[in-house]
């Protein structure tokens, strides 16, 4: 005869216990799946694996075991609802997860805004770089906020900013640059300023407010520069960097550590549409499409003091690459870091430099727009071969320790990038990405003077 058992409701350490269920996984609510991909939910409960019964949506998918594989649709469907019933001689318990295929609700709380843990110098910005689905066109935003060297935070404290337009019609044509500097701007999240940093596992909700210019969010771009241009940008579905963790960014375990500077991309290739008018023209007109969305952001003390950063989309969305090179100076000495992502229907890789097995092989020529990159492992090989009209670079600004450095990067969105990827010495799949970015920073950049910004 099974014993009875006694359970009580209780919540102790973050560890769940209703009646006589121990524990479950993943407890994030709603818990994102992406579309075609399987995700394991297990239960832990003092009861028979025997006695538990999985149900999707009210109907029977599994019974007995302790741990259900669940593979999300790929109809179009935007949730489901798992549940686990297990009888016990009480009566029944069960567990409920609510499953999102929506990327835009998954986890992706590192895109939220921080805060300091001293005084500055310290930064936050976020980047959105449009690639138009139809033609060659780029756009692309930066907005970013800086505590000047010396100052401690404030929640609600308006920071001064920095706002870069990037527009270019690509296939070799300039990029033309527009930026402002805000006095005031500030971070919310649920409409009140950012005061702590993110909730671990909660989805990119907030609001980037530069006083006069108009505000960034995670799937939105409105941004007027007065007399120049107005701007407004929506992306949706989200394709995080990591599907089968969205909260995962390109550091992986070293963001468990206290890093000077944070990268995290938030999405490969959003959905997105656009649309933009140039007001300093004699007749403004409306420029619109739609196209393919990368979203990333860094916060930290202050930017590398020599950088490359490289990033493009595919055709029809398929195919996406990231990748940087940089010199990170940690103050006893500097560190050569770099981090490549390389997505495809046949390759999905990543790789950084804290590898131990990894050897990189690396030239560069900002003067002529050229950038080489291997890194090789003991079986695998990854290539990144970019170049650039040296005419079509446009200036970006930079954060460093005394607040935005002007000019202090130029940024190609006519780069033309073939990325191939190697295993056991057979070629697995090679892209050549056109209109691609390619963008050198600070000591990485060429000495020769470019065209100053707008």
């Amino acid at each position: 005869m099974r014993k009875a058992l006694r359970c009580v409701s209780v919540s102790f350490l973050g560890v769940f216990f209703s009646g006589c269920i121990v524990s479950v996984s993943p407890r994030e609510d709603p818990v994102y799946v992406f579309p075609g991909m399987t995700k394991t939910f297990t239960v832990v409960a003092l009861a028979d694996e025997g006695d538990m019964v999985w149900y999707v949506d009210d109907e029977e998918v599994q019974v007995g075991g302790a741990a259900y594989d669940y593979t999300a649709p790929t109809d179009g469907s935007i949730r489901r609802v798992l549940t686990v019933r297990i009888a016990v001689a009480l009566g029944e318990l069960s567990y409920t997860w609510n499953i999102t295929h929506r990327a835009d609700r998954a986890a992706g709380s590192p895109n939220n805004p921080h805060v300091p843990d001293g005084p500055g110098p310290w930064f936050e910005g976020w980047y959105t770089r449009v690639s138009d689905a139809g033609g060659s066109r780029s756009i692309a935003v930066i907005g970013a906020s800086s505590l000047p060297k010396g100052e401690g935070f404030t929640p609600g404290q308006p920071l001064p900013g920095y706002i870069n337009v990037l527009i270019s019609e690509g296939d070799g044509r300039p990029t033309v640059s527009y930026t402002v500097f805000p006095d005031n701007t500030v971070s919310r999240v649920g409409g009140e300023p950012v005061s702590s940093n993110p909730i671990p596992f909660s989805p990119a909700d907030f609001e980037w407010v530069a006083e006069g210019f108009g505000t960034i969010t995670q799937d939105r771009v409105d941004i007027t520069i007065p007399g120049v241009l107005a701007l407004h940008i929506q992306t949706e579905n989200r394709l995080p960097f990591n599907v089968h963790n969205p909260e995962w960014g390109p550091y992986g375990v070293l963001d468990l550590f206290p890093l000077p500077l944070r990268w995290w991309i938030h999405s490969l290739g959003s959905d997105a549409r656009y649309r933009y008018t140039l007001l300093d023209t004699e007749d403004p007109q409306e420029i619109s499409g739609i196209g393919y969305a990368h979203l990333e952001k860094n916060w930290g003390a202050a930017f590398p003091i020599g950088w490359v950063w490289t990033q493009g989309i595919a055709a029809h969305n398929e195919a996406q690459f990231v990748m940087s090179t940089a010199e990170v100076d940690l103050g006893l000495f500097v560190l050569s870091a770099w981090i490549a992502a390389f997505r495809s229907p046949l390759v999905s890789w990543d790789f950084i430099f804290s590898m131990p097995a990894a050897v990189v092989y690396t030239e560069r020529d900002a003067c002529e727009g050229t950038f080489l990159f291997e890194i090789t492992d003991p079986t695998r090989t990854l290539l990144f071969d970019a170049s650039a009209p040296p005419d079509s670079f446009g200036p970006v600004s930079s954060p460093s320790e005394d607040g935005f450095q002007p000019d202090n990067g130029i940024e190609s969105f006519s780069a033309t990038v073939r990325v191939s990827a190697h295993e056991g010495g057979v070629l697995l799949d090679e892209r050549v990405f056109t209109n691609a970015a390619l963008e050198f920073g600070a000591e990485f950049t060429c000495p020769e003077p470019r065209k100053a910004s707008r």
